[in-house]
């Protein structure tokens, strides 16, 4: 599993297929912003098009973005009023390896879980794993 440091090279690498969707833990974002507000994600496309994110399609990106945030995996500590870790460094993405008890979930463990991303997602919540 990954955790991430920063959006922009994260999600570029999960476009270009250098890292898969399902080996993302979190990303931790230094970016902040409300997915909801469309003009806010214009900012940030606008910002990163010409930058990591360039050469990609904006509906590519957007998908990526979308799933990952309606996942609860990223994390932008900005918008609670903290700051992520600084990540002006070439390694974005740290490994982790996930104790056996956290993943081996029984039946009624898992159905806990899914009810509760479903409540937190209904009452317009962000999960932080």
């Amino acid at each position: 599993m990954k955790i991430g440091l920063s959006l922009s090279k994260c999600i570029a690498d999960i476009a270009t297929g250098l890292v898969k969707e399902e080996e993302v833990l979190v990303i931790v974002c230094g970016t902040m912003f409300n997915f909801k507000d469309s003009k806010q994600w214009d900012s940030i496309w606008n910002g990163y098009a010409w930058g990591p994110w360039s050469g990609f399609e904006h509906d590519q990106i957007y998908s990526i973005v979308e799933r990952l945030y309606h996942d609860g995996k990223l994390h932008m500590p900005r918008n609670f009023g903290g700051y992520p870790q600084p990540t002006r460094r070439n390694d974005h993405w740290l490994e982790t390896i996930l104790d056996p008890a956290f993943t081996n979930m029984t039946e009624s463990e898992l159905d806990a879980w899914n009810h509760y991303k479903f409540i937190s997602k209904l009452s317009g919540s962000v999960i932080s794993i």
